[in-house]
């Protein structure tokens, strides 16, 4: 039976997840607080719904509709944050619950389906979305590399480096996240991103402010670059790994070709070295050669990679 998801269902569900998501590389348990902050306590209109048996919840699907993603892209989009269903009957549930999210959907008016970084070795989500429909759109590749201090030349005069500050005579979250948004404003796959969720990273263990900087423009007063990192100890230590993210590496149009995509990357694996992690990740769009070749000529190699998949209503 599918239904409209319930508070009552979110310890089922969290229990779903941790047990059919392990076959994703970045897998890592979530908790019942963290499961609802990433799926559930999202600052736009979020369509969960469940499948169950009885009063177990053997399935499940999560799906937002931003009011943002339909300004950029010019029509009205819905994301797949999540979608999970008990491995012996994985078909005929996920069918189900994506049959069902399809009709809450065009009752919205929404125009497409995007499902977004669906991992290469997941074989089964990738039978189902072809069964129903969608296409491959894109595909993006995860890179490594070892993390070490690299010697990092000055930046020109009339910039500098800086990184966000929410309080105080010096707070300037809000320039950088107008830069983040002006960076990736055509880019496909990234949403454009709220103060209040920017601000909300206050309260994850894995943040740390110092992670979140980029390239100010002294005399303009705005951020021209900017850049985002993270080392998730609980990842870490589940994965028995020593590895750190580089989540956004971006610079507005009017300043590419400056070398300012290098610098950042270079900054970042020397934050990264100063976190004492030896592994630095990064993902990029299989079509932009240029992100590619700068990570390419830093020495980072492809291990895997995601895949994007969309369907028009």
């Amino acid at each position: 039976m599918i239904k409209r998801f319930s508070i009552s269902d979110v310890n089922g569900l969290v229990r779903l997840y941790n047990e059919s998501m392990r076959e994703d590389p970045d897998f890592r348990p979530l908790n019942y607080e963290e499961f609802q902050y990433r799926y559930l306590e999202l600052p736009y209109e979020t369509i969960a719904l469940v499948s169950s048996s009885g009063s177990t919840i053997d399935g499940g699907i999560i799906a937002d509709v931003d009011p943002l993603m339909e300004k950029k892209f010019g029509r009205k989009i819905s994301v797949v944050d999540l979608m999970v269903a008990k491995k012996d009957n994985f078909l005929e549930i996920s069918k189900s619950l994506i049959s069902a999210l399809e009709q809450s959907l065009k009752q919205l008016g929404v125009e497409e389906i995007q499902f977004h970084f669906v991992a290469e070795n997941m074989k089964d989500v990738q039978e189902v979305l072809f069964a129903s429909g969608f296409e491959q759109s894109r595909i993006w590749y995860y890179m490594e590399r070892d993390v070490e201090q690299i010697d990092l030349p000055d930046l020109p005069s009339g910039f500098k480096w800086d990184h966000i500050r929410f309080r105080g005579k010096y707070a300037n979250a809000r320039k950088w996240l107008e830069c983040h948004n002006k960076a990736f404003e055509t880019h496909y796959g990234m949403r454009p991103l709220r103060y209040e969720e920017l601000k909300s990273y206050l309260f994850e263990e894995s943040f740390d402010p110092t992670g979140y900087f980029g390239i100010y423009e002294i005399g303009k007063r705005r951020f021209v670059a900017q850049c985002s990192c993270e080392v998730d100890t609980k990842l870490n230590e589940y994965q028995m790994a020593s590895k750190g993210v580089i989540w956004t590496v971006g610079v507005l149009e009017e300043m590419r070709g400056r070398g300012f995509g290098k610098l950042l990357v270079m900054k970042a694996i020397n934050w990264l070295y100063s976190k004492g992690v030896k592994r630095a990740a990064i993902h990029v769009d299989s079509l932009n050669e240029r992100a590619f070749n700068i990570y390419s000529n830093l020495g980072f190699k492809i291990l895997r990679k995601r895949l994007f998949y969309s369907k028009t209503l």
